[in-house]
């Protein structure tokens, strides 16, 4: 990217974004080791007014993390950016961190996969229950409640 590239970027997530100079300068060096089909559609929010472009890595799109996730575009460019370099760690945040169902049903041999393992499980004496999903803040455990306190602090 030229010097020219760099600034409107630069005031692109300090305005649009609410950045503070040094988020800002930090997501830009994020920014420049994205795929080229990753910066072509950065360059495509930043001149379009924030359009949302047609991209997607794997089965996730950016519009469905603007939309279903909440997350603002440039949140969202960089999770592509995270799923297309390690698809696993990404994949694992977005189902634990985040709280959300999985990002897609499983395939018909994706549930072979797991009936089998469960099968070989159960084989071995191993037994998995359903675990009880809290309800609400109130159901967890204390130490539960610290983690997310914890993790909350963390994001600041």
């Amino acid at each position: 990217m030229k010097v020219a590239e760099y600034t409107v970027l630069y005031n692109f997530l300090l305005h649009n974004n609410q950045m503070q100079p040094w988020e800002a300068i930090r997501t830009i060096f994020r920014i420049r080791k994205m795929s080229d089909k990753l910066l072509k559609a950065i360059w495509v929010i930043i001149n379009d007014g924030g359009q949302i472009p047609d991209v997607a890595v794997g089965d996730t799109s950016l519009a469905e993390l603007v939309n279903d996730e909440g997350m603002n575009a440039i949140e969202a460019m960089l999770m592509l950016d995270w799923l297309e370099r390690d698809p696993v760690a990404a994949t694992n945040y977005m189902h634990s961190e985040r709280m959300r169902k999985p990002i897609r049903p499983l395939n018909d041999e994706e549930k072979k996969v797991v009936e089998i393992a469960l099968e070989k499980l159960k084989q071995k004496g191993v037994t998995i229950q359903d675990e009880q999903q809290p309800q609400s803040i109130d159901d967890l455990s204390e130490e539960d409640k610290q983690d997310i306190e914890t993790s909350s602090e963390l994001q600041k």
